[in-house]
């Protein structure tokens, strides 16, 4: 297992190669219209912290542990602008990005230099902040550590402070899905961002 920190997005991840056309990706977001109406209006918008607070309540807290280890990897591969908080999320597959009740699907056309690419499903565990195991046996010993030490889920020792050397193996294992982007297939593919920019959106 990585000690964490030294690595960042591998190069493939980093706007893969092979969807790049003319230093563009295409990719597809879901947004609020409060976000277009900024796009309209200001040319840009980005994410706040407080946005996450007030949309999901009670269970923000496992949210921003995510996001703020996932930002930190992001910083290390393409620069925060000031005032990004939060990366804003794509995806490639459009169906992933079909808009809900008051929702908009935003089509877009992305720089590769701004754009990192990660498969999503292992990123949904790390929202659940799940270990990521190298393969069915890791997961298993780790289980069996984690019982072995009374500790319910990965999620309750990085709530606590009692349990330093599992919270830094569950953070640690993170790390995979800065390679994950490599192989993936496309269908599966999320992006992120710092920033949405008025001139990415395509009509539609």
């Amino acid at each position: 297992m990585s000690s964490g920190g030294a690595r960042s997005f591998a190069p493939a991840s980093v706007a893969r190669p092979d969807l790049v056309v003319d230093g563009h990706v295409e990719m597809w977001a879901v947004q609020t219209p409060v976000v277009l109406d900024a796009l309209e209006r200001d040319g840009s918008s980005m994410v706040r912290m407080s946005y996450i607070d007030k949309k999901y309540g009670e269970t923000a807290w496992s949210f921003k542990t995510a996001y703020a280890w996932f930002s930190r990897e992001f910083a290390r591969a393409v620069e925060r602008p000031e005032g990004a908080e939060s990366p804003v999320w794509l995806y490639r597959d459009s169906s992933w990005a079909a808009a809900g009740q008051d929702c908009v699907t935003l089509h877009l056309l992305i720089p590769a230099q701004e754009l990192v690419m990660f498969d999503l499903r292992p990123w949904t565990r790390i929202l659940s902040l799940e270990y990521l195991g190298q393969d069915e046996r890791d997961e298993d010993a780790f289980a069996a550590e984690l019982a072995r030490q009374g500790v319910s889920s990965p999620a309750e020792a990085l709530r606590s402070s009692f349990y330093p050397l599992v919270k830094r193996g569950v953070i640690a294992s993170w790390e995979r899905l800065l390679t994950s982007a490599d192989g993936c297939p496309e269908t599966y593919l999320q992006g992120g961002v710092w920033c949405l920019k008025k001139e990415w959106l395509l009509p539609e």
